[in-house]
């Protein structure tokens, strides 16, 4: 993704979400300062100081309408010779239902 990337989730009441992301510190000039939120709420604010980051939550969520999902970067990088800005790769998403 670039900066910016936007997920619908299914709906649920509440919710454990595990992301993971490759974070290309290798290219960008200074770590990045990555925000999660859903529905517009704040769940997460990471400073990736490590390529690999991961985060867990358990989150109320909405159970009668899709949940969305926002993860936002404040460094992405343009390779040469590649039309994309790039920010993060999402590894890994789940989204499960809790009681």
């Amino acid at each position: 993704m670039g900066a910016r990337g936007a997920i619908e989730l299914p709906p649920a009441r509440h919710a454990h979400l595990s992301i993971s992301f490759y974070v290309p510190l290798d290219v960008l000039k200074t770590p990045p300062n990555i925000e999660v939120r859903l529905n517009g709420a704040t769940i997460a604010r990471v400073h990736a100081a490590t390529p690999d980051v991961s985060i867990e939550r358990d989150v109320d969520a909405r159970a009668d309408a899709p949940n969305e999902l926002v993860i936002e970067t404040d460094r992405a990088v343009k390779p040469p010779n590649d039309p994309r800005v790039l920010g993060l790769r999402l590894n890994g998403l789940e989204w499960s239902a809790t009681k």
